[in-house]
């Protein structure tokens, strides 16, 4: 299985703070089910070494809000959620824009300080270092 293919978490909280319209990503719904209270699964058809997950043989589901159970998939059967081409999209590009926000966010805490030359110290000394032989040479 390709973890590549894996669609990322995203929690309603941080799409909110992004700006994000959460009512669309609510309709994206997946069939999972659960044996007791544990991990939620993607029902299997195959039986024993041929399913992606031994706990997901013999399970029934039921469609559920992705938003709302992505976070609790089991590692096996995450990987092998499958969702429309529209909504991978979507939820794809949600997980950018939350990303990108984290990005922001985080550089405007970095530029809130003030200015000084032992600020500038701090930040050219965590900047690329050269090799212990000195810089490198080009011909």
């Amino acid at each position: 299985m390709r973890r590549e293919r894996e669609l990322p978490v995203l929690r309603e909280k941080e799409l909110v703070a992004a700006g994000v319209d959460v009512g669309p990503l609510r309709q994206i719904t997946v069939v999972l089910g659960r044996a007791g209270g544990g991990k939620w699964h993607v029902p299997a058809k195959a039986s024993g070494w041929r399913s992606h997950c031994r706990y997901a043989e013999h399970l029934t589901g039921s469609p559920l809000a992705l938003l709302d159970v992505r976070e609790r998939l089991c590692r096996h059967c995450a990987p092998v959620v499958c969702v429309e081409p529209g909504e991978e999209a979507l939820w794809r590009a949600a997980a950018e824009v939350v990303a990108a926000d984290g990005r922001v966010r985080r550089l405007e805490e970095q530029e809130a300080g003030p200015r000084s030359w032992e600020g500038y110290g701090c930040w050219s000394g965590r900047r690329l270092r050269w090799p212990a032989g000195g810089r490198q040479r080009t011909r």
